[in-house]
């Protein structure tokens, strides 16, 4: 018993020789805090405060049981890397307010497209890169549109809630989703698909901009836009913006609708998807820009 007892003062001594390693590192990464990277800053602290906790009680342990300073260390280090890998791997992972995280540019130069993009034309259709512009023609009743292919994005950005594992982080990022095209449209009949976008369906009319907007539940919403002349054979820029939880559509830097957003896009298909007969007519697309950006 007196044994056991003049150990304890030793161990608690050489266990102290962990305390400062400890706070030096527990406090570097608790200043590194990132609200993206590390989601809630009171949980982050937390998970910090708890880490380093159990590094000083595994070296006192280790102390008492080898009465080693050099086992002590070692101890400290192993718990304090496990506790803070994640926190830090998630800081390097985190973007940066305004730098891209996912950006595609496309002006339609080169044939090659063909290979990256899905094209889709039935009978009587066809879909080519010619001049620079990808051509879309598609008569009454027949289907011609292209499949955009998107760049890899980070997981933790395409789901509707973070998880802890993703290095993306826990915090749910505010970002910005653009994409913005330059085309111009001629009808053969009273309707053609300009764009798909998931569910969101634009198609250009006599009259200018017919939408098909979903809905939450499910269903989907028609929305005219009168004062947008798109079907008159001459070059309008679209550009679609998603920005937390609202997505904007303009045409020539005119805002024409605006609605809720349904998280990410997923799916974009450019020409007539449509095989009514009520459908047809030629879509020329210059250029377009695809960019998904951190708001900071």
């Amino acid at each position: 018993m007196q044994t056991w007892r003049c150990h304890i003062p030793s161990a608690v001594r050489w266990a102290a020789s962990a305390l400062l390693p400890t706070m030096i590192v527990s406090g570097a990464v608790a200043t590194s805090y990132h609200p993206v990277a590390h989601g809630g800053q009171r949980a982050f602290l937390a998970s910090i405060i708890l880490t380093a906790l159990a590094a000083l009680a595994a070296a006192a342990i280790v102390t008492w049981l080898s009465r080693s300073v050099a086992w002590s260390l070692a101890a400290t280090g192993v718990i304090l890397a496990t506790g803070h890998a994640l926190p830090i791997a998630r800081l390097t992972q985190a973007p940066t307010a305004g730098v891209p995280i996912a950006q595609v540019r496309e002006e339609f130069l080169r044939t090659e497209i063909a290979q990256r993009w899905q094209f889709t034309a039935e009978d009587g259709a066809a879909v080519a890169v010619q001049d620079g512009r990808l051509v879309i023609r598609a008569p009454p009743g027949v289907r011609a549109f292209v499949t955009m292919p998107l760049p890899p994005r980070p997981a933790a950005l395409l789901l509707p809630r973070p998880r802890w594992w993703h290095l993306m982080g826990w915090g749910r990022p505010s970002v910005t989703e653009e994409l913005r095209w330059t085309a111009r449209l001629q009808l053969q009949n009273q309707f053609f698909v300009v764009a798909m976008i998931d569910r969101l369906l634009l198609q250009g009319t006599p009259y200018g901009l017919h939408l098909t907007v979903p809905q939450a539940a499910g269903s989907v919403v028609g929305h005219e836009v009168r004062q947008a002349s798109v079907a008159d054979g001459v070059d309008h820029t679209w550009r679609l913006t998603r920005s937390g939880d609202w997505v904007a559509l303009e045409i020539d830097e005119h805002q024409v609708w605006r609605g809720l957003a349904r998280g990410p896009l997923r799916e974009i298909r450019f020409g007539e998807v449509h095989t009514d007969e009520l459908h047809g007519g030629e879509l020329s697309i210059e250029r377009l820009e695809y960019r998904l950006a951190w708001d900071g």
